[in-house]
């Protein structure tokens, strides 16, 4: 189905991108600037996620809540923002990763399951 395919190339990018950030030497300075994820296809796709297997709405919406909470967390930890960037002060860096690692783990866990179908 063509939803699964949409679904786990976005989440794939999303992936790679909080991979890269988390794979940065860490902050120049005092803090860490690190681009903000802007959902590009799943927001207008929330209708038709019914059309998902169970199991793949359930680590499909598990992943869009776990970015929405990604961005609202790093609002709160970082000491400015921009539309496109956090500034993440050296002393968040653990909280950084945390978050960081935790949402790149609930898309990679989506992205299994949609590729599981075979059709993504």
């Amino acid at each position: 189905m063509t939803l699964r395919r949409i679904l786990a190339a976005e989440f794939r990018n999303y992936a790679r991108a909080l991979k890269a950030n988390l794979e940065a030497k860490g902050p120049v300075g005092d803090h860490l600037s690190v681009g903000k994820i802007h959902k590009l296809f799943s927001e207008d796709l929330a209708g038709e996620l019914g059309l998902l297997e169970l199991g793949e709405v359930d680590v499909v919406v598990n992943a869009l809540i776990s970015l929405e909470g990604m961005e609202q967390y790093l609002g709160h930890i970082s000491t400015g923002q921009t539309d496109k960037r956090f500034l993440i002060p050296a002393v968040a860096m653990d909280d950084f990763r945390m978050i960081t690692s935790t949402t790149a783990d609930a898309l990679n866990y989506a992205i299994e399951a949609l590729e599981h179908s075979g059709e993504a």
